[in-house]
């Protein structure tokens, strides 16, 4: 049987599994309350909402990156993760306002897509540069 990192394809599987139940349990409630909000209160499409959670990215990037270089560092770093865990939650319910006005497309999937990777990228990049003098971080935030 294949292993993967010491683990099996089925534990894997399990783990995925175990995290995909998690996930939804938290945070699908949350995001189809405020995609209810968005399309109840407000005319904005899903892919200005997956633009809107693009710049919160680059903010969360800058934000990070300039952590290493001022005399309180944890003081930025934690106003990043907070800004990176409203990207995070800004991405998820984009999918889910999409859904609900009814105008789901192969475009909108897409950009979805390419802007997460890319805000993931920025956010990892943002991470490294301000944890430069810490190599141990580096490390942790990598893996």
């Amino acid at each position: 049987m294949y292993k993967f990192f010491g683990h099996t394809e089925q534990e894997k599987k399990k783990y995925c599994k175990r995290m995909s139940e998690i996930f939804s349990h938290y945070y699908d409630p949350f995001a189809l309350w405020m995609s209810k909000l968005i399309v109840k209160y407000t005319n904005i499409m899903p892919n200005t909402i997956s633009l809107m959670g693009f710049f919160t990215a680059i903010i969360c990037a800058v934000i990070l990156a300039i952590s290493g270089y001022t005399d309180n560092p944890y003081k930025y770093r934690i106003i990043g993760a907070v800004v990176a865990f409203i990207y995070y939650n800004i991405d998820h319910f984009e999918g889910k306002t999409a859904r609900l006005r009814g105008i789901a497309s192969r475009f909108g999937k897409w950009l979805d897509l390419m802007i997460g990777y890319i805000c993931l990228s920025l956010i990892f990049f943002g991470c490294a540069i301000g944890l430069r003098s810490n190599l141990a971080l580096i490390l942790l935030s990598v893996i």
